[in-house]
Parts: C-alpha cells; sequence; structure tokens
C-alpha cells in the first residue's frame, strides 16, 4: 500500500511540477484531433462517455477486487461471511 501511495504521489507531483507542459501537449493534441474525421463524427461525444465511463467503472472494480486497499470499505458488493 505504502508503494502505491509513493508512486501515486510522485505521478501527482511530476504532474503539476510540469503543468505548463502538460497544459501546451494536450492543447497540442486537441488542435490537431479536432481537424480528424473521428472528433467530427456526429456521435464522438456519446462514444467518448461511454469510453471513459467504462474506463472509471473498471477502475473502481479493480480496486475494488484488491487485497489490501484502504477503499475496503466502499466495496461495490459486501464480502461473502463464512458459514
Amino acid at each position: 500500500v505504502r508503494a502505491c501511495r509513493a508512486v501515486a504521489g510522485a505521478v501527482l507531483v511530476a504532474t503539476f511540477a510540469r503543468l505548463d507542459k502538460v497544459d501546451a501537449a494536450i492543447a497540442s493534441f486537441w488542435s490537431r484531433a479536432r481537424d480528424t474525421a473521428f472528433v467530427r463524427w456526429d456521435s464522438f461525444e456519446p462514444a467518448l462517455v461511454l469510453t471513459t465511463f467504462t474506463l472509471c467503472l473498471l477502475t473502481y472494480w479493480a480496486l475494488d477486487e484488491c487485497a489490501s486497499c484502504p477503499l475496503r470499505a466502499y466495496r461495490l458488493q459486501p464480502l461473502p461471511v463464512a458459514a
């Protein structure tokens, strides 16, 4: 658990330390992506929302299955009780 927290903290610090570069990279990507046929497709936004929601659910499911995860109190289903 400590290793996961350390990695997550390092990623957050690295992201915020280079926030200007990250903003520039996102702006550059979006300016190029706006001109593609995929983004101009009428169903792009619903497809993007569905994909993002699915990734969020899969991430939550992976955290829910984690053996020593501190989010155990927020499980989607209760742990089975041994008889």
